[in-house]
């Protein structure tokens, strides 16, 4: 072991973080309606953790990124500079799951919890959270949006219709957005700095996300299963022919699963 490995076995942390009282630096990633919100909730009963935290300012950073007007030195700043003003020991934000690259280079001593939620499940979450919270509500959801799924009104097929007449996506943007997100944390996330939990497991393996940041799990220790459910649920989605939604898991996840094993993770 290199001298620089040992220090950094000893006090993992920065000088600056250590006198903060940092505990530590993790990240747990995911697309909304992953299981992030459960996750901070777990940590809040051991270190500083939250949720979203400066959602509208952190999502315009991540809309100024996307559109140009940030370089990626500049989103790496902003990086930093919500970090210094939260001191979060477990930030869950699904938000800087957009560039999963440039926060494992930001802050090379953080770790990573990525909530990978089942397709088909997901897929039924977010189209009732889209109708819950249309993308042309506010600025925030419009910006999010736009990086997330593109622009509106997007054509399908015949089989997206009841989705394209609530103003929502085609099956196939969710679906492309569900793969690409987790191919960017599976790729660009190093395997020794990540934990990787299927939404389903939060609970069963809360001792095992607590022992991976560094806590030690109280007695008896139990996490909330789901703290951010639907509140309206609108079965839109059990209008969509099945045919079409298998066609679409076929065409666009089915291959990323097998690739990475990922089945084992919602058995």
């Amino acid at each position: 072991m290199s001298i620089r490995s040992l220090l950094k076995s000893i006090a993992p942390l920065s000088l600056l973080d250590l006198v903060a009282g940092r505990k530590g630096r993790v990240f747990a990633l995911g697309p909304p309606k992953s299981g992030t919100t459960s996750i901070a909730s777990i940590f809040r009963e051991y270190c500083r953790a939250d949720h979203e935290a400066h959602r509208p300012r952190t999502v315009a950073e991540m809309y100024g990124h996307f559109t140009g007007e940030l370089s990626d030195a500049d989103l790496m700043d902003t990086y930093r500079a919500r970090d210094k003003q939260l001191v979060l020991d477990v930030e869950s934000n699904c938000f800087l799951t957009y560039r999963p690259d440039l926060l494992t280079r930001t802050f090379p001593d953080s770790q990573f919890i990525i909530a990978v939620r089942e397709p088909r499940a997901w897929l039924t979450s977010i189209v009732d959270n889209n109708i819950n919270f249309p993308r042309d509500k506010n600025d925030v959801l419009t910006q999010w949006h736009r990086v997330f799924f593109g622009e509106p009104r997007q054509p399908g097929t015949a089989g997206d219709e009841p989705l394209l007449a609530q103003g929502l996506y085609p099956v196939a943007t969710y679906l492309k957005y569900w793969t690409s997100t987790y191919d960017k944390c599976l790729r660009l996330v190093p395997e020794d700095r990540r934990m990787v939990v299927g939404t389903g497991q939060i609970t069963a393996r809360t001792a095992e996300m607590l022992e991976f940041a560094g806590y030690s799990p109280k007695p008896a220790a139990v996490a909330a299963s789901h703290k951010n459910r639907t509140k309206a649920k609108h079965e839109v989605l059990g209008s969509v022919d099945e045919t079409h939604i298998d066609a679409m898991l076929e065409a666009h996840c089915a291959a990323f699963i097998e690739r990475h094993s990922l089945a084992q993770l919602w058995q």
